[in-house]
């Protein structure tokens, strides 16, 4: 997949899960439907984005994110479930994609200044 349809498949995927996600107040039939297909889209975003460096750290990191896209599709699947389990899943993700793209921006700009 092209890297920039998979950034904006990224940036739009988590617009919609963070309405969806607030949307679930209010219109938990629906949200939890849209939620879903977000997610899909979310995962689909972090499974297909490569890094083709050979810096192993950020190549880790990546692998790390795929972590946070199995969570999402977690929280999505607890959305259908009577308890609130989904925010769990929500907030890992949220916690590892945190984690992870704060590193690798950080690699990259150690790994530009020695070139």
């Amino acid at each position: 997949m092209n890297n920039k349809i998979n950034n904006y498949l990224y940036q739009i995927s988590a617009i919609i899960i963070l309405l969806s996600a607030v949307a679930y107040a209010f219109i938990p039939e629906i949200s939890s439907y849209v939620f879903s297909v977000a997610a899909a889209g979310f995962a689909i975003s972090r499974l297909t984005q490569r890094y083709t460096g050979k810096n192993t750290r950020i190549k880790r990191l990546y692998n790390i994110q795929k972590l946070s896209a199995f969570a999402m599709l977690g929280a999505s699947y607890f959305m259908f479930k009577p308890y609130n389990q989904w925010i769990i899943f929500l907030i890992i993700a949220g916690f590892i994609e945190f984690y992870t793209v704060t590193f690798i921006s950080k690699e990259t700009e150690k790994e530009n200044k020695e070139k």
